[in-house]
């Protein structure tokens, strides 16, 4: 089946490889048929009202938790006033080399900040995760320029309180399958030669979009190519995740579920398939193993590797600093809403709480953990607030899991 080119994208040559317009006022295209055959939905996922419709959605909220972290660091650090950011990086040349040879004002209190940011970007804003794990290793030898981006990450939490990452279910289970990004960054860091690996897991349908999980780490030996760092990325978001989380749905849904890997390197893609390539003679048993076991999966017909456009790699977030004029695109990627909420909304919740009726109605709270939760509030229960503890017992990593058991039990019945 032969696909129209949007005309957002020019074929540079007769390969399937495309390059942006520079000129172009257009939009980019939703349609990642072009790209990825088979895939089946909308990259990225579109949470409008009009694709809402029959689906069930969830929202992460950490907004109060991303508060207490900001208010934290202010006491921590004696700073009160925070600049508006639109990123968590800070822009290039503002470092310097003299300032990481002086030791940061805040080499005793970072790694206490750094925990409480962790915990936000492994449960609902991956959108840090990056910046958090690169300053971590940076605790025992913390210097000015550390604060400086410390300073940065927490401008950023405290312009963006009120960004929520989103999933959505609206297809029977028979329809869903694993979609699978993978990308690498090449030595992408000053202080040593390490490249880093990124990874984002999502269920995926033709009205679904639930994030799983998301991997952002650095490579443990030196890959002398992009393709080898492409291979390492391919292999440890593989392996560690995405195939638990395959044989997982195969249980629950009684069926083989597909899984797409998304790879935005052809020439990755190339290899991998072959599981081998004359100008890789030279990779170690490290990458080696890597490329081999990869290329022993593939051989599964329900595991496919296909290209992707860089402008729908939804890992590029975890592997390099974006600059602004990319970091919009790079959340909607990502399922995250950015649209501030009204104070409407707030009071209409409040009431809904409040409602004496022999009515039910769902509104989200956040429990212990700063995890925003969907729970039906039945107003004939003779304690509500009781219901509600009850709701917020689910913290930590089993919060996704178990609201996306409730979505699909209903699918299935």
């Amino acid at each position: 089946r032969q696909h129209p080119i949007p005309s957002a994208f020019k074929a540079k040559s007769k390969k399937a490889r495309f390059v942006l317009e520079p000129n172009s006022s257009e939009p980019l295209p939703t349609v990642p048929e072009i790209l990825a055959p088979g895939v089946g939905c909308s990259i990225p996922p579109s949470f409008d009202p009009s694709s809402m419709q029959g689906c069930r959605s969830v929202e992460f909220d950490m907004s109060d938790y991303c508060r207490s972290a900001v208010e934290q660091y202010k006491a921590l650090s004696g700073i009160d006033k925070l600049k508006h950011a639109p990123t968590p990086y800070l822009p290039d040349g503002s470092l310097v080399h003299a300032d990481s040879c002086v030791r940061g004002q805040m080499a005793g209190a970072a790694c206490r900040v750094l925990m409480k940011d962790l915990w936000v970007g492994r449960l609902a804003r991956p959108d840090i995760i990056q910046i958090v794990s690169d300053l971590a290793t940076k605790v025992q030898a913390w210097s000015k320029n550390e604060d400086k981006r410390l300073y940065r990450l927490i401008c950023y939490l405290n312009s963006t309180l009120h960004y929520k990452l989103c999933g959505k279910v609206g297809d029977s289970p028979d329809k869903l399958r694993l979609l699978l990004f993978v990308d690498a960054d090449l030595a992408g860091s000053s202080d040593d030669s390490k490249s880093r690996s990124g990874g984002y897991l999502v269920i995926s349908g033709p009205n679904t979009w639930f994030p799983v999980c998301w991997i952002c780490r650095k490579q443990t030996a030196t890959s002398r190519s992009t393709t080898e760092a492409e291979v390492v990325a391919l292999a440890v978001a593989l392996f560690s995740e995405a195939l638990p989380t395959l044989q997982l749905l195969d249980l629950l849904f009684g069926r083989a579920v597909d899984l797409f890997i998304l790879e935005d390197n052809q020439a990755t893609i190339k290899v991998v398939r072959s599981g081998f390539s004359p100008k890789l003679r030279h990779i170690s048993r490290t990458h080696k193993i890597n490329l081999g076991s990869v290329s022993e999966v593939l051989e599964d017909e329900h595991v496919h590797l296909e290209y992707c456009h860089t402008s729908f790699q939804a890992a590029d977030i975890f592997t390099k600093a974006l600059p602004p004029n990319k970091w919009d695109r790079a959340l909607q990627l990502l399922g995250m809403t950015t649209t501030a909420p009204s104070d409407n909304t707030t009071t209409a919740d409040n009431d809904n709480h409040n409602n004496n009726d022999n009515t039910t109605t769902t509104t989200t709270t956040t429990d212990k953990a700063g995890v925003g939760v969907e729970c039906v509030h039945d107003a004939s229960a003779s304690a509500v607030t009781q219901f509600c503890e009850t709701c917020s017992a689910k913290v930590g990593i089993k919060a996704v899991p178990e609201i996306l058991g409730d979505v699909l039990d209903d699918k299935i019945e």
